[in-house]
């Protein structure tokens, strides 16, 4: 059985910073994915990534080093979803903060989550903060983490819910 790709596979060093920071396209583009229950190529990320780089959601300067923020996390599952021959949208419902205050938009739609992201913060060797996305369940377990294996030890910061109908 085929593994999804990591944000740090060759096939993806067209773009050098998905492999340093590209976990929130990466797994903004796995709920695509889980959605369809297909993996997509890495051509297709590729594709992606550039298609967010046309509509200017992806910030690859964002006042760090070639940083790839989504800044569209809809736009990146929604072309997700188009490459795998979905006809679904998806729909960001609001973000919270690990003290529960919400820090996101909520959805003029009323609807629940079926995919979550959490985000968290680890140190780096050199002692630098630096926070890292992953797909997670409902109950928070991580069930894709684009740069396995994991970082050192991180600190929960928030999660961000979407659905996909």
């Amino acid at each position: 059985m085929e593994s999804p790709i990591l944000q740090t596979d060759d096939r993806l060093s067209k773009y050098p910073e998905i492999a340093r920071a590209g976990c929130l396209v990466r797994s903004l583009l796995a709920i695509a994915e889980a959605d369809t229950g297909i993996l997509l190529s890495a051509k297709q990320i590729l594709d992606a990534y550039e298609y967010l780089r046309e509509i200017n959601d992806v910030d690859p300067y964002r006042g760090v080093e070639k940083d790839c923020y989504v800044m569209g996390h809809t736009d990146a599952i929604d072309i997700g979803l188009q490459l795998l021959g979905s006809k679904k949208q998806s729909y960001y419902i609001e973000s919270q903060s690990k003290n529960a205050k919400v820090r996101g938009f909520k959805s003029a739609i009323p609807m629940y989550p079926n995919y979550y992201i959490n985000h968290y913060k680890y140190l780096t060797k050199e002692g630098r903060a630096v926070g890292h996305f992953v797909l997670a369940s409902k109950n928070g377990d991580t069930l894709f983490d684009p740069y396995f294996p994991w970082h050192p030890p991180k600190t929960f910061m928030s999660f961000r819910m979407y659905a996909v109908e």
